[in-house]
């Protein structure tokens, strides 16, 4: 879905985003914790990463709310912001298939 993300695998990027909504999902992964599997989770839409004076779209991706999300506040339908992270490599539908990500490593608004 996000091959345009293959040429920045392994680099830091900056990217601007808007906020869409927050998400709750019930993930797979943390079978090994009984006591609560949700994970929550905030979608941003309109990625757009700024890299050598280019602009590259992305789309949209939903991140784990972190602390650094935490520490925005309540964020309202629009809001724009400015991410930092790394490009990673994740397989999803039980590893039949390859996608590319932005780790989110740092967040702000605008």
């Amino acid at each position: 879905m996000r091959q345009n993300l293959k040429r920045f695998l392994g680099t830091k990027v900056y990217a601007t985003a808007k906020f869409e909504k927050y998400g709750q999902v019930y993930n797979d992964s943390s079978k090994r914790y009984s006591k609560d599997k949700r994970c929550f989770r905030i979608l941003l839409k309109n990625i757009i990463i700024e890299h050598k004076g280019k602009n590259y779209y992305v789309g949209h991706q939903w991140f784990k709310v972190t602390n650094s999300f935490k520490n925005l506040g309540i964020l309202k339908l629009g809001d724009k912001l400015k991410l930092y992270g790394e490009v990673q490599q994740y397989t999803k539908r039980s590893g039949k298939e390859k996608d590319y990500e932005i780790h989110c490593l740092r967040v702000e608004r605008m």
